[in-house]
């Protein structure tokens, strides 16, 4: 096993007990030894631990500190050619349960995407059933 492989598996190990700060410090290494490597292509575990940081540091409410490690994505070198894309972070939905309980509902939904893969523009396109929420992009 590789320090690469230890450390990812001690921050998921970290993550699922809650140790938030050992989570993050584990996550920050990977990123130390990679950046030692001075490799030419970006590393799967870089995208991994820039991933996992995006949102540990959104869970304890540091959005400037996940901003950075979102940007450090959009900025990495693909280790494959067709890589998908893929949300790296999903914000918790909160809905009020009197609100929708017992109704239903779907909606369609357009996001125009800018290059570093941040949401610009966010419209509803389609909407059936009961929906009562409010579309809204966090600021980068």
């Amino acid at each position: 096993m590789s320090l690469l492989d230890a450390n990812a598996l001690l921050g998921n190990l970290y993550i699922a007990s809650r140790e938030l700060g050992k989570a993050i410090k584990a996550f920050e290494s990977i990123l130390l030894i990679v950046k030692a490597k001075k490799l030419v292509f970006t590393h799967p575990y870089e995208l991994k631990a820039h991933s996992a940081l995006v949102q540990l540091y959104e869970v304890i409410r540091q959005p400037e500190k996940a901003t950075l490690h979102c940007l450090a994505i959009g900025e990495m070198t693909p280790w494959q050619d067709e890589v998908g894309l893929m949300p790296l972070y999903r914000a918790a939905i909160d809905f009020n349960g009197n609100d929708i309980a017992g109704r239903s509902g779907h909606a369609e939904v357009r996001f125009d995407i800018t290059d570093k893969g941040f949401a610009i523009t966010c419209k509803l396109l389609i909407f059936k059933g009961f929906i009562k929420f409010e579309l809204r992009l966090l600021k980068q």
